[in-house]
């Protein structure tokens, strides 16, 4: 079996012994086999799988991918790993070459015909005939291959000639072009990913380096040929290669490359670039120069006007692995876009007309006013002719150039579609010089992407009837006026980090206008009214610092962004201009915007309060007030069915919230100054209540069960607040659990968290990391899980850059004497969540998968009655987080599967010594906990006898088993009591 090429495995990583070993059989096979063989491993196991999806008949697989990705060499392992199981196989190479040159009939022989005649007894008289002698061969299993297919229709005639297969037969396909295997009826195509960090790092160590291993100081170069290459194998042997020469000067030799592509690979893609026709060129071109990373449906509404079909042109891109589309965005790689640039432009020099500039030196050619070229210096001739009314499109990075620009440069572009003009460095400093200005610009223009565009206006004759984009980030606007009433083509506008924008008008015809994005203009004052535009569905006014009122908003809007700015009123509402100006508040009109997603609010510093609803957006998902300081109530929100994120914290004068959103699922209220919660929502599962001092009462009710709450540093919580808390979570437990067994529904889990002070003493607390539980072997077939506690003592705030979690891992033996193990790591906040944990906290942990088997599998799996817990502090990624933060204390109380009652017997200030057992009932051998003898003396923490000492107790638990406590049954009823 092929073998992925992996290191680095280890026993101590906590992996399963299957993994292990599989880790290690990786390795060994990576240090056996040549480079050719890096990352087969893992796509030969993806391939199994997929044909196990297929049914017992004639199997046909199609293998895909882009030039250089390995399809030959992943085609040619499975045919190495397959081929014993087969009754005969093949292997044909360049197929559509071989049969071009033999002929089908020859090739049908030179590969089927010594096969049949040794093995099979068949006749060369019948090679031409096989599928008469079909009787014969039905049970015979082939195994063929058909690598590097072009022509779908000469293929498919080839396959056609093998309906003799018998069941089992298994064909494959290989080629770089997708709809080759929908024309051949092949329903299962495997696309062949580029190789991930790991497997190029190896591979291109090999090669440049002859090194398993790379060096630090060779990391960061080799990882930036790697993303390059999106992992292309052949690309990383090709470049490896031209680098191992220039060992001394590798980052110079890899800009070099990048500017001019190695010829080896470079024709690898020529004869896709053939391929194309003029529409899918055109197209490809303006998606590399002008269109990477855009929507789809946006970039095909831009080229629809041009002449183009551009939704037929994408689907031939992407056909043919020159264009990808993930989420509905267009990506094209870094390699693919500088190797078909370098193949265009040599076949325009040849043409002899350029419509499509993106070479700087071509750029300044047609741009430069050589009345202020420097004396002495040479104009440079271009091989191709550049005629400016030919021009369609200009893609300029300025990030290598200066000079001055005619200011008639543009004038006689009247072809002109796409202007873009851009810094790679992200230096946002004009590198165009307009000494004598700029007089205009196209008005056939339909996109214009300009950063840094260096004027207070726009040209003075600039029309906008055609423009689809206006994109001027960094740019010295100060005012964007309409010259024109024809705007039906605009659909974005984006002046993001115009810090010199004071005045922004929108006219009214603007009526297809989907996007605003006026982040970090900071001296805009004032924003023009949009209750019309019913197209708008984004408005970002982030970090607009001086805008204090926005005087109407859109009824589709989707996403609206005014953290940072200074906003006092927000009339969300047609008629919301008859509202008082100066109300400071949010406005009840919600009712009229059905279609708003996300409201941002956050650091709308002088926002106060927000006034009461009858009716909320039915589909506002996320409500953002962070750090809106000085707001100071919340009205009920109850009937905003659709928010499931409430986002508070920070409002640290926030005093009351009259009630929560029906279905909210998330919310934030760290910072804040509230002192009693409304009752929460069921369908809760997410609370970060860090740093509410002030919090001491939450009304409860459990329709679902508490998932992850964190009321860290939560200091006046009552005592009775948090007992009424668990009780009530520890109850839903066992319900769910009750319910599961019933209808299989997925199993629970929680964490929750309280200062060490305020938290009840039911748990046992032992002071160690460590824990045994011991269990009674009648008492194996009715265990649930385990409720867990540990108490982790900050000492430091390391947990802030690093997030927190808790690792547990439960062992016990097996019959076969074996130790098996469950590990969870349970997330208790990411960083910058919990900035500063005062205090020792105590964590309630429980999750229903660390449990070893259920019911009668129970007594198969286990040897002794025991299980050993471990619990250790770690960091978002895993990784433990040392001294000082640290479990001190730990608890583990047994949950039992109950058939009766399933909830809590209410708390008692009763003595610890109850017996209400009668005497008649036999007892059974008892529950109980023990410790490691390496462990700390086992002895209750301070917080635990602090708790003890007030006496609250729970004197009798129904489905759960405290630790040393012995447990006594009733025969007549089945029903455990504790005492």
């Amino acid at each position: 079996m092929l073998m992925l090429l992996e290191t680095g495995y280890s026993a101590g990583n906590q992996s399963s012994d299957a993994q292990l070993v599989e880790d290690i059989v990786r390795d060994i096979y990576g240090k056996l086999c040549p480079t050719e063989r890096i990352g087969i491993y893992t796509r030969l196991m993806e391939i199994e799988n997929l044909l196990c999806e297929q049914s017992w008949d004639v199997r046909r697989l199609g293998i895909w991918g882009m030039p250089g990705i390995g399809k030959t060499t992943l085609a040619k392992a499975v045919f190495e790993h397959m081929s014993s199981d087969y009754d005969a196989s093949c292997f044909i190479d360049s197929f559509d070459e071989q049969l071009h040159k033999e002929g089908p009939h020859r090739l049908l022989e030179e590969n089927f015909g010594k096969i049949l005649v040794e093995k099979f007894g068949v006749s060369t008289s019948y090679m031409t005939r096989l599928s008469l002698l079909k009787d014969k061969l039905c049970m015979i299993r082939f195994l063929v291959v058909l690598d590097d297919v072009h022509n779908p229709l000469v293929a498919q005639s080839f396959l056609g000639r093998l309906d003799w297969f018998g069941p089992g037969s298994l064909i494959i396909i290989t080629s770089k072009y997708k709809q080759v295997f929908s024309l051949c009826q092949i329903s299962h195509v495997y696309e062949v990913q580029g190789l991930n960090k790991h497997e190029g790092l190896q591979l291109f160590s090999k090669i440049v380096f002859e090194k398993d291993v790379l060096e630090q100081n060779d990391m960061e170069l080799s990882t930036k040929v790697i993303d390059y290459a999106n992992g292309n194998p052949l690309a990383l042997c090709i470049y490896g290669r031209e680098l191992k020469e220039k060992k001394s000067e590798l980052e110079a030799a890899f800009l070099k490359l990048k500017q001019f592509p190695p010829k080896k690979f470079q024709d690898r893609l020529k004869s896709v670039y053939s391929a194309l026709g003029d529409n899918e060129r055109d197209i490809f071109l303006d998606i590399v120069c002008f269109f990477k990373g855009e929507n789809v449906d946006y970039v095909v509404q831009l080229l629809n006007g041009c002449g183009y079909f551009p939704r037929v042109g994408i689907d031939v891109l992407v056909d043919k692995c020159l264009v990808t589309i993930s989420e509905n965005i267009l990506h094209v790689t870094d390699l693919i876009q500088d190797i078909f640039r370098d193949i265009m432009a040599g076949e325009r020099i040849q043409m002899e007309r350029c419509t499509t500039l993106w070479q700087p030196s071509s750029i300044r050619y047609l741009l430069e006013d050589d009345e202020l070229r420097a004396e002495g210096e040479p104009k440079e001739c271009h091989k191709c002719l550049l005629v400016a009314g030919d021009i369609e499109g200009i893609c300029l990075d300025t990030s290598s150039l200066i000079f001055d620009v005619n200011p008639d440069a543009f004038k006689k572009m009247v072809s002109l579609r796409f202007l873009k003009v851009y810094n790679s460095y992200s230096e946002n400093v004009p590198r165009l010089k307009f000494p004598k200005g700029l007089n205009s610009l196209p008005c056939e223009l339909r996109l214009l992407h300009w950063e840094n565009y260096p004027f207070e206006y726009l040209p003075q004759g600039f029309d906008l009837h055609e423009l689809v984009e206006l994109n001027m980030p960094y740019s010295q606007l100060k005012k964007l006026r309409a010259r024109t009433k024809n705007f039906e083509m605009l659909k974005r506008i984006r002046l993001c980090h115009s810090q010199q924008l004071v005045e922004f008008d929108i006219p009214f015809e603007a009526q297809s206008i989907e996007l605003i994005d006026l982040q970090g203009c900071t001296r805009l004052e004032c924003f023009p009214a949009m209750t019309t535009l019913q197209h708008l569905r984004v408005l970002n006014l982030t970090g607009c610092r001086n805008i204090k009122t926005v005087p109407g908003i859109p009824p589709h809007i989707e996403e609206l962004n005014l953290q940072g700015t200074s906003i006092e009123e927000i009339p969300i509402s047609i008629v919301a201009s008859s509202s008082r100006p100066n109300c400071k508040e949010l406005m009840n009109h919600m009712k009229n915007f059905p279609g708003l997603e996300h409201i941002d609010l956050e650091k709308a510093k002088n926002l106060i309060k927000v006034s009461p609803y009858d009716q909320g957006f039915r589909k506002l998902v996320r409500l953002n007030m962070k750090d809106c300081f000085h707001l100071r109530s919340l009205p009920d929100m109850y009937n905003l069915e659709s928010v499931q994120v409430l986002d508070l914290s920070g409002c640290s004068h926030l005093e009351e919230i009259k009630g929560f959103p029906r279905n909210m699922k998330e919310l934030y209220l760290a910072g804040t100054s509230i002192r009693e919660l409304p009752y929460f929502p069921g369908s809760l599962e997410f609370l970060n209540a860090h740093d509410c001092y002030l919090l001491k009462s939450v009304w409860l009710h459990f329709e679902q069960l508490p998932r992850h709450y964190t009321f860290s540093n939560c200091f006046s919580l009552s005592l009775e607040t948090s007992i009424e808390f668990l009780e009530k979570g520890l109850t839903k437990v066992i319900k769910l659990l009750k319910e599961q067994n019933q209808e299989h529904i997925k199993a629970p889990a929680f964490n929750i968290c309280f200062p060490a002070d305020v938290f009840p003493g039911f748990f046992d607390w032992q002071a160690s990391e460590f824990a045994v539980v011991e269990l009674a072997p009648f008492t194996r077939k009715a265990l649930s899980g385990f409720a867990m506690s540990v108490i982790v003592s900050f000492r430091d705030d390391c947990h802030n850059d690093v997030g927190l979690g808790i690792r547990c891992i439960c062992t016990w033996e097996t019959k076969e004497g074996h130790l098996d193990k469950i590990e969870k790591v349970f997330k208790c906040w990411n960083p910058a969540e919990a900035p500063t944990v005062e205090r020792e906290h105590i964590f309630v942990l429980y999750d229903a998968e660390i449990h070893p088997c259920a019911g009668e599998r129970m007594g198969q799996n286990m040897s002794a009655d025991e299980f050993k817990f471990e619990f250790q502090t770690v960091s978002g990624d895993n990784k433990p987080l040392g001294v000082n933060c640290v479990v001190t204390d730990c608890g583990v109380e047994v949950i039992m599967n109950s058939k009766f009652d399933t909830t809590f017997s209410a708390v008692s200030r009763a003595s610890v010594d109850i017996e209400e057992v009668p005497p008649h009932i036999p007892k059974e051998p008892e529950a109980k906990i023990s410790f490691p003898p390496s462990s700390k003396p086992a002895k209750l923490s301070t917080v635990a006898s602090k708790v003890k000492s007030k006496r609250f107790v729970f004197p009798g638990w129904v489905g759960c088993v405290p630790r040393v406590r012995k447990i006594k049954r009733d025969n007549k009823k089945d029903l455990m009591t504790l005492i």
